[in-house]
């Protein structure tokens, strides 16, 4: 209950002369400031007093709408600190003094809490309604809101004064200024936590503007809404974004409209559904996407005009849509990860710089022009680009991928060569498709320490007609850097060529002094009663610094290591036994590691599985893999587990303690944001260690 009217006066005096603290516990029902009744202590705010709206007295949600006409409300502070609610403090458009809201307080004394939003929609003509003076700072923590829905000033005492301590780095200050005229934002200098740009208190487009010669920070990431421009100004640098950017349809982000070279940097993902664009007269404006962990890149709207992407992020990208670049593409360091349905696609006359082992695209490739090419392609840490030469049809598309896989134990490929061809590759194949046009090109390939090539002379381009390889000749050879016993370099067709589709490196010698890659003398997998009986001698014998390894898979071509060899053998003659876990048709590969590092990998071999042996008593094995965990059936023997996770470079990225109770039980193991890739899964329980791979 409330005091009486005469204590009441009393206290009142005294908390005019000394301030106190005032809450809203909006007694009157009306959400007015300027009704006593709706304050803790029965009276309005003044300047002396410092003021909270949480949810002491009014648990859920409620809004709280400062008064209208030229009025100024003076505080030492403004808290707004939902308990697990939204309370929303509005300065109406009916508000046209200026300033509106003044916080004289020094520290923290405008400060939005997680569920606080702040809609300031001053009605007033000049000046910057919200003000914080220069002894106080503006925090919009995380999960705060302030929205500024006036064509007012905000950059004096407010964007000047926003706090960037720690924990403010999601706070949202949203632009959503009302009418169409172009609206100039203050970024030069400034550090955001979550920016907005919104168009949705115009009713149509609304245009924002930033100009200066300092770089922004951006730390909880950009959006950018429907009908919302945010044009860049001539004179500014860089943008820094720590956070996601999103535009969204009909929203367009202009990296450059006046003379100078604008950098974007990205440091989370990147989901363009409107237009990025640029309207300057420079043509180095660029978009860096250099993140610590995989960025997602979907792009279901636009990228126009002369904006290079650039990957500088040794997670590499990963194509969540078709990516298509009109003017260039950059390397610095980084994969793209691309598939058939989501393709790297380049227009007609963009441009692709600074691909090498360090930076490429992992997946097909798609080029639209006339002009000379060189696909950036490769896989795990194998650089293998492909390249067409100048032709005579802007229109003319290809697409390329590298295939580290066996062309001759491929299906629809083989090894039936014709003369001159010895004998073609035994790890590496390209796809080079035209999809559109008929104009003839040269084609050139490369050659990496992992093709296994001694003579690089003796090379040719091989493609695959009529199930039979031919030869279109190789002239050209330049020798690249070599790492013994290997060669490296490249070369090209002796004419332009009017068929495409798979191609390899084929040797006109024969495997002794150009083995692409050492031979075997054989290898076989015979099925043996539940198990399969692995015999192979390598070409080098003896054979006591020689490294074995074997893989096997299913149906699914997903090979697993079996065993590595390290033991001494004259004889040259291995055996090994596997005890495979299901029926059905299972391929074996076996990989031959020379003293020099040199590396051979043999045919696949298929073996139909009809029966299977004793179930082992323990194992493990994945059954399901989504963005935030493994599950798995797993039988362990009792005591303490652990799970670790690495990727295909042998890293490790995760690891799970767990108490078996020595029965078969379903296991969860969290993991985050894994990208699309083959891991592997480690389990060790006491003196015993258990394997498996998955693909994400």
């Amino acid at each position: 209950m409330k005091r009486g009217f005469i204590s009441c006066g009393l206290i009142l005096y005294s908390f005019i002369c000394n301030g106190e603290t005032l809450k809203w516990d909006g007694q009157a029902g009306d959400g007015q400031w300027s009704t006593e009744l709706n304050w803790s202590s029965d009276r309005i705010p003044g300047a002396n007093d410092e003021v909270i709206l949480d949810n002491t007295f009014i648990p859920g949600d409620y809004i709280v709408t400062l008064p209208s006409g030229n009025v100024l409300v003076s505080l030492i502070s403004l808290t707004i600190q939902p308990a697990s609610s939204t309370i929303q403090c509005v300065l109406p458009a009916s508000n046209i003094a200026s300033p509106a809201l003044l916080l004289s307080g020094a520290g923290d004394v405008f400060v939005l809490h997680e569920g606080a939003v702040f809609r300031n929609a001053s009605g007033a003509v000049t000046g910057t309604p919200v003000t914080v003076t220069s002894n106080g700072s503006f925090r919009i923590n995380d999960g705060g809101h302030y929205i500024h829905q006036t064509g007012r000033g905000h950059t004096d005492f407010l964007v000047s004064r926003l706090s960037a301590a720690t924990g403010t780095e999601n706070g949202v200050f949203e632009f959503d200024v009302p009418g169409t005229a172009s609206y100039t934002v203050s970024v030069s200098g400034r550090v955001f936590g979550r920016l907005i740009f919104s168009a949705a208190s115009s009713g149509a487009g609304r245009t924002y503007t930033g100009a200066g010669i300092n770089p922004v920070l951006v730390r909880g990431g950009l959006v950018i809404r429907t009908n919302a421009t945010f044009s860049y100004g001539a004179n500014t640098d860089t943008i820094t974004i720590r956070g996601n950017s999103l535009i969204q349809p009909g929203g367009v982000l202009n990296i450059a409209n006046g003379s100078n070279s604008a950098v974007i940097r990205i440091a989370g993902d990147l989901d363009n559904r409107g237009l990025i664009t640029e309207t300057g007269s420079s043509t180095g404006s660029e978009i860096f996407m250099n993140g610590n962990s995989a960025q997602l890149v979907a792009c279901t709207g636009n990228i126009s005009q002369q904006v290079t992407m650039v990957v500088d992020n040794e997670a590499g990208l990963v194509l969540d849509t078709p990516l298509q670049l009109p003017y260039g593409l950059r390397f610095r360091r980084g994969k793209i990860q691309s598939t058939s349905s989501n393709l790297l696609w380049l227009r007609a006359g963009a441009f692709c710089t600074g691909a090498s082992p360090f930076g490429f695209v992992q997946g097909p490739v798609k080029k639209t022009g006339g002009s000379s090419f060189t696909f950036p392609i490769g896989t795990g840490e194998i650089y293998s680009p492909v390249s067409i030469g100048d032709g005579t049809a802007d229109t003319d598309e290809f697409i390329a991928e590298y295939k580290r896989a066996n062309p001759q134990s491929t299906p629809g490929l083989g090894n039936n060569c014709a003369y001159p061809i010895n004998h073609i590759s035994y790890v590496e194949y390209w796809r080079l498709d035209q999809v559109t046009g008929n104009t003839p090109r040269q084609v050139g390939l490369s050659v990496s320490p992992y093709s296994f090539a001694y003579n690089l002379e003796a090379l040719v381009v091989a493609r695959m007609s009529n199930g039979q390889w031919i030869s279109e000749g190789g002239v050209d050879h330049i020798a690249g850097v070599p790492q013994l016993p290997y060669i490296t370099g490249s070369f090209v067709t002796i004419d332009a060529v009017d068929a495409f589709g798979a191609i390899t490196i084929g040797s006109l010698i024969n495997q002794t002094q150009n083995p692409l890659p050492i031979p075997v003398e054989y290898f076989t997998a015979k099925p043996d009663n539940g198990r399969v009986v692995l015999n192979w001698k390598t070409g080098i014998c003896p054979a006591d610094k020689i490294r074995s390894e074997l893989a096997f898979s299913g149906a699914d071509r997903i090979f697993i290591d079996l065993v590595g060899d390290h033991t001494a053998d004259t004889t040259c003659n291995r055996i090994y036994l596997h005890t495979p876990r299901a029926k059905g048709l299972r391929y074996y590969r076996l990989k031959v590691i020379d003293e020099s590092g040199g590396i051979l990998f043999s045919k696949e071999i298929g073996v139909m599985v009809e029966q299977v042996g004793l179930k082992p008593e323990h194992y493990v094995n994945v059954i399901r893999v989504d963005g935030s965990r493994i599950e798995t059936i797993t039988k362990l023997a009792e005591g303490n587990a652990v799970f670790v996770v690495i990727d295909g470079a042998g890293r490790t990225l995760f690891f799970h303690n767990y108490y078996s109770d020595g029965r078969e039980q379903r296991i969860s193991i969290p993991v985050y944001r894994l990208s699309r890739g083959l891991y592997r899964l480690i389990v060790m329980n006491g003196k015993e260690k258990l394997s498996t791979a998955f693909l994400k």
